[in-house]
């Protein structure tokens, strides 16, 4: 897309899934609430998970929810979230940026002790992908590899890594800025438009406190 067109809410969707639950089914009527709150565009999609474990069920879904969601938005940038994200700010800054090339990678820095390396993973937790030739083979791939991985082991994440470096699609990528990443509440930057809560710790909310100190106390060792 030309970085001089500017795109208004019928070029761009935000997309989110959830498993049927009590749980999941109310953490995406909070996040559609919010995007709606911001003026974001979304669709929520339901997925039975079956018999699949939790790990088995993200791997399955989410190359099929990014294709299907390219196949009733046609031309359209879509935004992947997960459902625990939350929102604060508008989005148009993060979907200007995933429309000059075919994906935004998330890119996230490995903690060591509650410290941060230098490594970084790849993270699905916030994505984009325009409407290109290839973003579409690289869904294909990464959906067939993921298709017939029966390692728990290996994640959407490690398989997408994968797709991007071993696969056949030579995708142009940039990356999310952090203020746009879901990154944790306590590791986000200020102002941050997309911060993530994970549903797990929403249910124990003593054990994320006592975490969140944890890391604290490990930044201030590493001043010294």
């Amino acid at each position: 897309m030309d970085q001089t067109t500017r795109l208004t809410s019928d070029d761009w969707i935000v997309v989110a899934w959830h498993t049927r639950d009590e749980k999941y089914t109310s953490l995406a009527r909070r996040l559609g609430d919010q995007l709606s709150a911001f003026g974001a565009p979304h669709v929520m999609y339901d997925v039975d998970r079956g018999n699949r474990s939790w790990i088995q069920t993200i791997k399955a879904m989410k190359p099929v929810i990014v294709q299907r969601a390219l196949d009733e938005h046609p031309g359209k940038i879509i935004i992947l979230m997960d459902v625990d994200c939350h929102i604060h700010a508008r989005l148009e800054p993060l979907v200007e940026r995933v429309g000059t090339a075919d994906l935004a990678i998330n890119l996230m820095r490995k903690r060591k002790r509650g410290l941060t390396s230098g490594n970084c993973y790849v993270t699905t937790r916030v994505m984009g992908f325009n409407d290109t030739a290839r973003t579409k083979a690289l869904l294909q791939y990464w959906g067939r590899i993921c298709r017939t991985s029966v390692d728990d082991g290996e994640t959407e994440e490690t398989l997408l890594a994968h797709a991007i470096t071993e696969g056949p699609c030579n995708v142009h990528m940039v990356t999310v800025p952090a203020a746009y990443g879901g990154l944790e509440t306590h590791d986000a930057p200020p102002r941050a438009a997309i911060t993530h809560v994970s549903a797990n710790a929403e249910t124990h909310p003593a054990w994320k406190h006592f975490e969140q100190r944890i890391r604290i106390g490990f930044r201030k060792l590493s001043t010294l």
